[in-house]
């Protein structure tokens, strides 16, 4: 056993080999590993499905530019199944999770994504561009006015630590600024479940620790990705 399992991380393997050889079954890898909160260890609420996501890339005209997964509602955890179960399938068979694993005393055996390999046989160019534009395509950052409505949802239904005094408008603006590299689905996954956990409005280190954990599976595809172009 390896310096990495000892640590409660391992490279997926035979653990994991057999559900991870079709971009649907990858794809249910990722739901599995998101059943659970990463703070309170309960369960994820189930998300609605999706309409649609765009043209898959098998569909785009050869010599275009596809044009990107688009998240068409508001949980990350969603996007992110649907992002891997559209990727070319290539790509979707040569990813290689790595995961953190530990054993959850309620929920049992769990595990977290915690990072990807290309496996052989490597995907074409093409395939690894095409990939890297649909992952970065949902990555773009919010509007500022998504943000704010948000932020101003999250301030509704939580008691304030602040001072009356304080300026609220700058203060605001303030989280705005630093909010500004998450995607929509990112922030309002992340605040909505603050929202449902927390009785007071939080700080921003809490409020960007969650939305760190919320877009940390994109970053390692995109991470993946960039490496492999």
């Amino acid at each position: 056993m390896g310096e990495n399992e000892h640590r409660g991380f391992r490279s997926i393997g035979s653990l994991m080999q057999r559900i991870v050889n079709s971009p649907e079954s990858l794809a249910s890898t990722l739901e599995r590993s998101q059943t659970s909160s990463a703070t309170t260890g309960k369960p994820s609420p189930v998300a609605k499905p999706l309409a649609s996501i765009g043209t898959p890339p098998s569909a785009t005209p050869a010599g275009t530019t596809p044009p990107g997964l688009v998240a068409m509602g508001a949980d990350a955890e969603l996007t992110d199944r649907l992002l891997l179960a559209s990727l070319p399938p290539s790509v979707a068979h040569s990813l290689t999770p790595t995961m953190r694993t530990w054993d959850d005393p309620v929920h049992g055996f769990d595990y977290q994504i915690t990072g990807y390999s290309l496996a052989e046989p490597l995907p074409s160019p093409a395939d690894i561009d095409t990939a890297r534009q649909m992952v970065e395509a949902a990555m773009q950052p919010a509007p500022a006015k998504s943000v704010a409505a948000e932020l101003a949802r999250l301030a509704a239904v939580t008691k304030s630590r602040a001072d009356p005094e304080d300026d609220q408008t700058l203060r605001f603006a303030a989280f705005r600024e630093e909010l500004a590299e998450f995607p929509r689905d990112v922030i309002t996954t992340a605040l909505r479940k603050i929202a449902r956990r927390e009785t007071f409005f939080p700080s921003l280190a809490e409020i960007r620790d969650q939305c760190q954990r919320e877009f940390s599976h994109r970053k390692h595809l995109a991470d993946v990705l960039r490496r492999s172009a």
